[in-house]
């Protein structure tokens, strides 16, 4: 069973954040050396600014176990960007000889590198900083994976840019704006999980529930509704809260772990790379397919309405093959996607 990058929900996340690092990359690349070189600094930004994430092409090389640990792996680490900007650098400067300096390009190359290392920060995902020293996955997790409120501003402001003469104030102002707005918005979201952070723990403390961690995200493309999970024993406690919701308490509903689904299998290569890759943050069901299927819930589900169970974002079923047990992710999704993203949208309102 060869490792996959081929399901559409794979596809279409990369896509979208691959254009948040180019897009990104090319705001940066104008701060850095766009008064100097012109729209090459765009350009190579843009490039270097989705680096890190094309550690993807080499998936098909791996099973899906290997692939869990490769993705945002050594990749993003701190220490081959330090190695990598001079290298890029060196090469920009050869195909541009008298535009700028070597040091030039691996300032831009550098800067450019760390910024979409640290946007992917934020994200849910979790980003192996330290390799290959520690595979500790690093992760805010105050900004979705996909949100325009992000990215927007960035486009703006590198597409304004374009049009104007690289030698005008006008195009450095419209660039920092973007990266300005970006920024602050980015500022904005640490400060909403904060607050919700103290939401959810007043509503688990007046509820009793007694839990040993817990965390919030962002539902897909916003900053105002936020998925809260509370870790027990046995399982957890999933709410929503809207920053347009009313004084009502949140409404928690409990999730059974079942790790007995696990028995005689915990100890496999794919469900410890699980174990660690989730966090520690997962539930177990039965499988038509396989011995058990593990779900991610960092990612939250996809719901097309209040009585929908949902379906995770991220989901494998485990199967014995070849005497292991492999993985298979499966390809997420709703019946009605229309119906889901008009729910979506009625919960952000508030309840």
């Amino acid at each position: 069973m060869t490792g996959r990058f081929n399901t559409k929900a794979n596809r279409e996340t990369y896509f979208m954040d691959s254009l948040s690092q180019a897009t990104l990359g090319a705001a940066i690349g104008e701060a850095t050396l766009g008064r100097k070189v012109g729209n090459k600094a765009m350009l190579w930004g843009a490039l270097v600014g989705t680096i890190p994430d094309l550690d993807v092409v080499a998936y098909p090389l791996m099973d899906e176990i290997a692939q869990l640990g490769w993705h945002r792996g050594i990749s993003h680490s701190i220490l081959l960007q330090v190695v990598l900007a001079p290298a890029l650098g060196w090469v920009i400067h050869k195909i541009h000889k008298r535009a700028a300096t070597w040091r030039d390009w691996t300032i831009l190359s550098f800067a450019c590198l760390i910024g979409a290392v640290a946007l992917d920060c934020f994200t849910v995902y979790g980003t192996q900083v330290f390799q290959p020293f520690s595979n500790w996955q690093l992760g805010f997790n105050n900004i979705s994976i996909i949100d325009p409120l992000f990215t927007v501003p960035l486009l703006i402001g590198v597409l304004a840019a374009l049009f104007i003469r690289r030698t005008s104030p006008a195009r450095s102002a419209v660039n920092w704006m973007g990266l300005g707005l970006s920024t602050a918005y980015m500022i904005a979201t640490l400060v909403i999980k904060a607050h919700v952070g103290s939401v959810v723990t007043d509503a688990l403390q007046r509820q009793h529930i007694d839990y040993s961690r817990y965390m919030t995200s962002p539902t897909i493309f916003n900053s105002v509704l936020w998925r809260a999970t509370a870790e027990t024993d046995a399982g957890y406690y999933i709410g929503y809260h809207s920053l347009f919701d009313s004084q009502n308490p949140i409404s928690f509903r409990f999730e059974p772990r079942n790790d007995s689904l696990l028995a005689g299998i915990r100890d496999s290569r794919a469900v410890q790379r699980l174990l660690w890759f989730s966090n520690g943050w997962y539930t177990v069901s039965p499988s038509d397919s396989g011995v058990a299927a593990f779900h991610d819930i960092r990612f939250g589900q996809f719901y097309a309405g209040p009585d929908d169970p949902g379906t995770y974002v991220f989901t494998w079923d485990l199967m014995h093959h070849g005497g292991e047990i492999m993985l298979l992710q499966r390809e997420p999704g709703v019946d009605d996607p229309g119906q889901a993203m008009s729910y979506l949208w009625r919960r952000i309102l508030g309840d």
